[in-house]
């Protein structure tokens, strides 16, 4: 179920649409005329402003994602998807950068104990690790020892 304010976008699209040329209008896919037209409330009223260019009209933003889409599936050339994809990365990068500086999460960081052990225990058992003991060697070391008690 599209939300109203996706529906709403949808009849801003629509009569955006309505006004392209023939040649521009038939670049997109009958089955996304479909989907907007199936889509958008048809009780919304929205005028498109006469002499005002599109980037100026008092435009939902989600119609602004719309038509941004379109342009890249129906529009965009080679060049400036690679464009789009760099600004995307980009974006990703600084989300993720922002994320870590919030949150401030690494797993790795030095607890500042005293001789870096790490302690594992349960009811009954208890391993222990020091940086300067070989966990392979202690392993091994136990099963020699389980065979010799036999």
């Amino acid at each position: 179920m599209v939300s109203e304010k996706y529906r709403n976008a949808f009849s801003e699209v629509s009569i955006i649409l309505e006004h392209l040329r023939k040649e521009d209008y038939d670049k997109i896919s009958k089955e996304t005329i479909d989907a907007i037209e199936k889509n958008k409330n048809n009780d919304y009223e929205f005028v498109l402003q006469d002499n005002v260019e599109l980037k100026d009209q008092n435009l939902m933003p989600e119609t602004r994602a719309i038509l941004f889409n379109l342009f890249y599936d129906f529009y965009a050339d080679n060049k400036q998807k690679s464009i789009i994809h760099d600004i995307w990365r980009a974006e990703r990068r600084k989300e993720e950068l922002e994320k870590q500086e919030k949150y401030d999460v690494d797993v790795f960081k030095n607890n500042n104990s005293s001789n870096n052990e790490i302690v594992f225990q349960t009811d009954q058992v208890a391993l222990t690790t020091k940086e300067n003991d070989n966990i392979f060697i202690r392993i091994l070391n136990k099963i020699k020892n389980i065979f010799r008690k036999k």
